[in-house]
């Protein structure tokens, strides 16, 4: 009959994508934690959003691949999976690479500090717990009573047992105890073991940084350093440590 359509006729593509598809929601979690896996670069503790982005990726792809003509959203999940797994690996590769610069720095600090005392150069180890920006207070020239007061808390912490040539204790790296940040300061407990001749005892080396207003740059001092130590007895309970 004319205008009668035979529905053995229609040719179906069944191959065509469906008009609408689900946006699948592990796909848009797991981009909403790509894009927010940059604070990962801010605190360790940010590092679960990365973590939490690759598993909703991978959930997300494999859920799309077994359904597809029901759940759309692959490329948002090859996205935030994407950004999950680089972000997240450049800000934990930040991190400890930050961790060993510091440590390394601090340990550095300690042994030039200790170098001084093994060779007897108390005034140059005396002038390592003094920040540049400070010294011109302790300066003998400038303030003779302030610095004499704080040389003698110097030689009263430990240095003392150096004072005489002959007898010069013999100084080990035994452990750095604690490490970390606080602030715009990074710090570090390094301790030492002393020994002479049937006398043995133990050293914390304080070490810390402080900004140079003139340079803008950080710069490391000895805060404290003091014998017959304790190990483990001095805690510093900053927001980041190690």
């Amino acid at each position: 009959m004319p205008g009668e359509v035979r529905l053995s006729s229609i040719v179906v593509d069944r191959t065509a994508e469906p008009e609408y598809r689900e946006l699948n929601r592990w796909a848009i979690l797991s981009l909403v934690c790509g894009i927010f896996s940059i604070l990962a670069f801010a605190l360790p503790v940010f590092w679960a959003i990365p973590v939490l982005g690759t598993i909703c990726g991978v959930v997300a792809l494999r859920k799309i691949h077994a359904d597809p003509d029901v759940w759309g959203g692959e490329r948002l999940a090859q996205i935030g999976l994407a950004a999950s797994l680089g972000l997240g690996a450049a800000a934990v590769a930040s991190t400890l690479l930050g961790w060993y610069l510091l440590r390394r720095d601090a340990v550095a600090t300690a042994e030039i500090f200790i170098d001084h005392l093994r060779n007897g150069r108390l005034d140059q180890a005396f002038w390592l717990t003094v920040p540049q920006e400070w010294r011109r207070e302790f300066d003998p020239a400038v303030n003779r009573d302030q610095a004499r007061e704080h040389y003698r808390r110097f030689l009263a912490g430990g240095a003392r047992y150096f004072l005489v040539d002959d007898i010069r204790p013999e100084v080990t790296l035994d452990e750095v105890e604690e490490y970390g940040t606080e602030g715009d300061s990074d710090y570090a407990l390094i301790r030492y073991r002393i020994r002479t001749e049937g006398f043995e005892t133990y050293a914390i080396v304080h070490v810390m940084t402080a900004k140079n207003s003139k340079t803008g740059y950080k710069e490391w001092y000895v805060a404290e350093f003091r014998t017959d130590y304790e190990p483990r007895s001095k805690k510093i309970q900053f927001k980041h440590h190690h």
